[in-house]
């Protein structure tokens, strides 16, 4: 049966379930969703369901299921094609005394796409212990089968599961200490899986300003995999992973407060083949990845109105894959600033910048030598002017550079620039309790330059404008009633860089974008909003690169868009939303497309 309909099923003999099922005091709850993206359908399904018996019994139960449709717009060719996956877990609990709880859970898993199915299924014992306050003890033991199909053939798989966790929480004069171990075996015939994990942690909070964080992690796996769909090869990974973090914090004299810390982690994949195994071209090789992360951060408030902050990180980070050609080397120092300054009761400034340098390296003979330095730099600036409680003005402006070297003579022609500069000033006026009018402004550049070609023609050295404005006004006719309108015009244009003692822009293009949207919001009642809302967009290209300036490309939107929710009561809604559109660009087809949203949350 395909597992639409078993989607489809599902849901509505869950949808039965609960209302003839669930009684008053038990805990239900119920999400349905479904979205329409053009020729893109999706149907999710999520539900949990707590049924207690008695003090000493639970009876559990949770389900999902997505499902997603693609079809094809290509006439003559029509084609769907269905990707699906879901689950349904159920769980019976029974504590029998203060420390000890056992039962039984039962699993069912699948997903398809294309051909390619797999089913899992679980059922089995499990019990948690607590052999003191802090310490506690969980098993669980089953049977696990798994059924894989593709291109009409079944490939079965079946054994028993078990998963072992021991935690251990004490606290220590306000410290808190926690070991946690786990170990998850699938023991099945042909793909074997066994995976461990310890972590450790501990921390003391001594103030809001003083304190010790360590975390350490060490995982190990050992799984067996299927070479391919068809095949009946199988290879093995052996992987270990470790991870270590620290950090500290403490106020010092004068009230300078300092912090440090320290990130690892190391993860090894090793692969193995069957001996008698044909040659695969796109086997693994055995991997290693390691990265290392310092940082050292110090800050002071300064006559309670300014506040500065700075700290410097460095990265360092390893690749090996066993192949001279793949593996790299990177390492990284950066050097941050921040700073808040409340200049009077009515004007505030914020300051942030870093720089840094960013190297990566190649092994020795590598035939992908490409040893290269990026540096970094990055500027914010905010300023706040309050004019009264009603009216004020924000100005951002933030520059961003990038600068690219190689170290080989034969990549040096590679070394560029990438330089973002953006201004942005916005005015935010409220004339009364029902009206807000709000005017942004943006300009932005983007230069792009080769460090060795100025002297000549070259188009890799090239500039992107960009400039914006945006009018928005909010009015509340009522409490019922809100408008919104926006208005949006930007101006682009593109082009090359000449160096003639300075940098000089030819265009090859501008681009003008026009966009108009009205939105309403109405509340017939307090529990059902009512949103229409209609947007307009026309764009126009013009060719610069000819004698006279010609219009290359225009491009036009209209969307008409309906949105209406009903709250039952509190987490309880349904929600529908519908968008039409239909647009066209030069020397194209008229284009039309739905986009539908359906939402069902409720707690029984």
């Amino acid at each position: 049966m395909p597992m639409r309909k078993i989607f489809t099923i599902f849901v509505w003999g869950l949808i039965f379930f609960m209302i003839s099922v669930v009684p008053n005091g038990q805990a239900a709850q119920l999400k349905l969703y479904f979205f329409q993206d053009n020729l893109t359908y999706t149907w999710q399904e999520r539900f949990k369901y707590t049924k207690i018996f008695n003090p000493k019994t639970k009876l559990e139960l949770k389900s999902k299921a997505n499902s997603v449709l693609i079809k094809s717009s290509k006439e003559g060719s029509y084609k769907k094609r269905w990707q699906e996956n879901g689950g349904v877990d159920l769980r019976l609990t029974y504590k029998s005394s203060r420390r000890l709880s056992w039962g039984a859970f039962l699993s069912y898993d699948g997903s398809s796409l294309e051909g390619r199915d797999v089913y899992m299924q679980k059922f089995g014992v499990f019990a948690d212990y607590k052999i003191f306050s802090k310490m506690k003890l969980s098993q669980s033991l089953g049977f696990k089968g798994i059924q894989r199909k593709f291109g009409g053939k079944r490939r079965p798989d079946e054994g028993y599961n078990h998963l072992f966790t021991l935690s251990f929480t004490p606290e220590f004069f306000g410290s808190v200490f926690s070991f946690n171990f786990d170990q998850k075996t699938d023991e099945f015939k042909n793909i074997p899986k066994v995976k461990r994990r310890m972590i450790l942690e501990y921390e003391k909070v001594l103030s809001s300003s003083d304190s010790l964080r360590f975390y350490f992690e060490k995982g190990w796996s050992k799984s067996k995999y299927y070479q391919g769909y068809t095949s009946e090869r199988v290879n093995t990974q052996k992987r270990s992973e470790s991870i270590l973090k620290i950090a500290s914090s403490k106020k010092i004299f004068l009230g300078f407060q300092i912090g440090v810390g320290y990130d690892f982690s190391k993860s090894q994949y090793h692969y193995t083949q069957e001996k008698d195994a044909i040659f695969d071209p796109f086997r693994i090789e055995d991997n290693i990845l390691s990265f290392h992360n310092l940082y050292f951060n110090f800050g002071k408030e300064f006559l309670k109105r300014f506040f500065l902050q700075t700290m410097y990180e460095y990265q360092k980070g390893c690749e090996d894959y066993g192949d001279i050609n793949k593996n790299q080397k990177m390492e990284s120092g950066e050097i941050n600033f921040e700073l808040k300054m409340k200049l009077t009761s009515s004007d505030s400034l914020y300051l942030s910048g870093s720089f840094g340098v960013i190297s990566f390296f190649t092994p020795k003979g590598s035939a992908n030598f490409s040893d290269r330095d990026i540096l970094t730099k990055f500027g914010h600036t905010e300023y706040l002017h309050l004019f009264n409680p009603s009216f004020d003005l924000r100005v951002r402006l933030g520059f961003k550079n990038f600068h690219q070297i190689y170290i080989s003579e034969k990549l040096s022609a590679n070394n560029n620039y990438n330089e973002t500069y953006i201004l942005s000033p916005i005015l935010t006026f409220r004339p009364n309790k029902k009206t807000k009018l709000s005017q942004t402004y943006s300009i932005q550049a983007n230069y792009i330059t080769y460090d060795y070609e100025t002297d000549t023609y070259s188009p890799k050295n090239k500039i992107l404008r960009r400039a914006s404005s945006t009018t928005q006004i909010n009015y509340s006719f009522s409490k019922r009633t809100d408008f919104e309108f926006a208005y949006v015009y930007r101006y682009e244009d593109y082009g090359q860089l000449f160096w003639r003692n300075q940098w000089t822009q030819r265009k090859s293009w501008e681009r003008k974008t026009h966009r108009v949207n009205f939105g309403l919001i109405y509340k017939f009642i307090n529990y059902i909003t009512f949103s229409p809302g209609y947007t307009y967009e026309r764009k126009n290209e013009w060719d610069l690169t000819q004698i006279k300036k010609e219009l290359d490309y225009w491009f036009y939107r209209n969307m008409f868009s309906i949105s209406l929710n009903y709250l039952f009561k509190e987490k309880n809604y349904i929600s529908i939303s519908w968008t039409h559109r239909f647009q066209q660009a030069k020397n194209s087809k008229k284009d039309e497309a739905d986009f539908l949203s359906l939402s069902l949350e409720y707690m029984f």
